[in-house]
């Protein structure tokens, strides 16, 4: 069994310093575990230019997803691991079952409501998480009193896990779960010549990881959690989530609990985010450091203009190079075009990490220029004369097919006019983005209309998929349009 020790630190503390210390100490030996990809290459850019440290085979650190998926390919599992809205697919085609449906059916419930499948999805994934299998909780219910609904998790629970294994996929809960059985009875071939492992970055566990790390404990020396936290009276609120993680870390293992204090703020930046949610009346110092400049503004326009003019100076006059420059916005759905047009004028080289709005996107434009043209031209005749002119013009080979592709597609043209026009209504009215107005709504009824597109769709890429290659697969297209209408 390994010895565990927990770093308590804030970010100002030599947490982060004394993990990395231990992986050098053990280099080769050791593996860092993260809860982002990010964190993860932050963590291991620093221990190789800063610490000094060779080079090793391997990745020595790694983002705990990721790392469990590893851990099961080395034992010959190759993991398909699904995301959220395919397991949402994949429960709605099991509540399809005709005993399942049933039950659905008597207890008034309906499928077409997302809030009732989202909530039997968090129900199994608690059952997965607290590794219930299917015909346990079965018998579970069987004994004493049970609210009607249980009956229906039971029965959806089975049919949701049965589906996982005949597609041979996973969620995350059953992929901790899996990987636990794996690591059970020996040691994984991917934790050879691993003697510590450490995890930094995160704020709490799930059960089914807390269970995963109890199981590993046995193949390893030591294992070092570095967790946010401070023992500071005052600041206890602050730590609650940190507080209820340590809890849990002293049930699953017999820790070594180690304090470490945080340095005294040196700049404007560290006090600010010290005392931002400050209980007792702090007092500044008087050797900070200035790095902080407020700036008032009268509008993005104003705004923009001065920090491009900053952004300029430091590139211009002080040989600060672009790509070292960050600017972070709390939100860029209002300020995104504006910022672009300005940055622009002053040929400042920008990439921006921002979904824009439908209505702003490529996507988005094209579909109210394709309907408002439709609705201009009128006739349906004289839409495939002009569709089909300029389809001939791109597409070679033989012409008569290619219109026979787009009589097809105009056959449809009444309905795809019907369900276009719905669309463009609604992108208008969720101009504002996810975050504005109905915008719930909107998406909601867009992507109810999305499966009546998926056909005539398939009607337009088959002008351009001449080669007998299938152009959407209905799956795949449903997940990608969903996943980019919910980041919009």
């Amino acid at each position: 069994m390994a010895k565990v020790q927990v770093l308590c630190g804030a970010h100002r503390s030599q947490r982060c310093a004394q993990i990395d210390q231990v992986m050098r100490s053990h280099w080769g030996r050791s593996l860092l575990l993260t809860p982002t990809h990010g964190y993860a290459r932050v963590r291991r850019e620093r221990l190789l230019l800063t610490g000094a440290a060779q080079g090793c085979w391997g990745n020595p650190v790694r983002e705990f997803k990721d790392f469990v998926v590893h851990l099961l390919a080395m034992e010959g599992m190759h993991v398909r691991l699904l995301e959220d809205f395919e397991r949402l697919l994949l429960l709605e085609q099991a509540l399809a079952g005709e005993t399942v449906a049933e039950r659905v059916a008597a207890l008034n419930l309906s499928t077409e409501n997302s809030g009732f499948l989202r909530h039997l999805l968090a129900v199994i994934t608690q059952l997965k998480q607290a590794a219930v299998e299917p015909e346990v909780f079965q018998e579970r219910i069987k004994d004493g009193e049970t609210h009607p609904f249980d009956a229906l998790v039971a029965t959806a629970y089975e049919a949701y896990q049965a589906m996982l294994a005949s597609s041979n996929t996973y969620d995350v809960p059953g992929l901790y779960w899996q990987a636990s059985l794996a690591a059970h009875s020996k040691a994984p071939r991917a934790l050879q010549g691993i003697e510590v492992l450490l995890l930094d970055g995160f704020d709490d566990f799930t059960p089914s990881q807390l269970r995963l790390l109890a199981t590993l404990s046995k193949h390893f020396d030591t294992i070092v959690f570095g967790i946010n936290y401070e023992d500071v009276p005052n600041r206890q609120d602050l730590y609650t989530l940190s507080a209820k993680t340590l809890a849990q870390l002293r049930d699953c293992f017999d820790v070594e609990m180690v304090q470490l204090s945080s340095s005294a703020p040196r700049r404007y930046s560290e006090y600010a985010a010290d005392q931002l949610f400050w209980r007792d009346k702090p007092v500044m110092p008087s050797d900070l450091a200035v790095d902080v400049r407020g700036v008032p503004c009268m509008d993005y326009a104003q705004e923009t203009e001065v920090l491009a003019r900053r952004i300029k100076k430091l590139v211009v006059e002080e040989g600060v190079p672009p790509e070292d420059i960050a600017l972070v916005y709390r939100g860029l759905q209002g300020v995104a075009s504006q910022l672009k047009r300005t940055f622009d004028s002053f040929e400042i080289p920008l990439r921006m990490s921002h979904q824009p709005n439908l209505c702003e996107s490529a996507v988005g434009a094209f579909v109210l220029r394709f309907f408002e043209a439709i609705s201009e031209w009128g006739t349906r005749a004289r839409f495939g004369g002009a569709f089909c002119t300029v389809v001939a013009r791109r597409i070679p080979g033989d012409r008569g097919c290619t219109l026979c592709a787009v009589n097809a597609l105009c056959e449809d043209c009444r309905g795809l006019y019907r369900v276009g026009s719905a669309v463009a209504t609604l992108i208008r009215a969720s101009g504002v983005g996810a975050g504005g107005g109905s915008g719930g709504n909107s998406r909601v009824a867009l992507f109810s209309r999305c499966g009546s597109l998926d056909a005539t769709l398939v009607n337009l890429a088959g002008a351009y998929e001449r080669g007998g290659r299938s152009a959407f697969q209905h799956r795949r297209h449903k997940v990608a349009t969903h996943r980019y209408w919910m980041n919009c």
